[in-house]
């Protein structure tokens, strides 16, 4: 695969395509790797942002930034009051980057357990990622 590789991703629940540099994905899934066998017994999660493009019906997630998280509260991916304010510079940083990229979503891994939207995470995509 070359570096302009990309996956297409489509579901009936989702009204619009997403396409995904496959760079970016195999970074993340990379430092996820690392991250799970930081720490014995499921490892460190970590998150971040995605930048990308809304245009026409498909959403393309071109690059990310990794957050930082300080894990306050164990080794799962749960901000604490800092990290929610690192996420927020992160999202600053980031809203008007060279070639059109903004953040469009976020990510984090679960390695503690089954893959599901907690209350929590709901909360950070309700108040930072407001869009659909």
């Amino acid at each position: 695969m070359t570096d302009s590789a990309i996956l297409t991703w489509n579901v009936p629940e989702c009204p619009f395509t997403i396409e995904a540099a496959v760079r970016v994905l195999d970074d993340i899934r990379l430092s996820v790797t690392d991250a799970f066998f930081s720490l014995p017994h499921g490892g460190a999660e970590i998150g971040g942002i995605l930048l990308g493009q809304f245009d026409n019906g498909r959403l393309y997630i071109g690059d990310y930034a990794a957050l930082e998280c300080e894990h306050a509260h164990g080794p799962s991916f749960v901000l604490s009051a800092a990290d929610e304010d690192r996420l927020a510079q992160l999202l600053s940083a980031h809203a008007n980057d060279a070639g059109g990229l903004r953040p469009v979503g976020w990510y984090h891994s679960h390695t503690r357990s089954e893959i599901f939207l907690s209350e929590a995470d709901l909360e950070i995509h309700r108040r930072y990622f407001p869009e659909s």
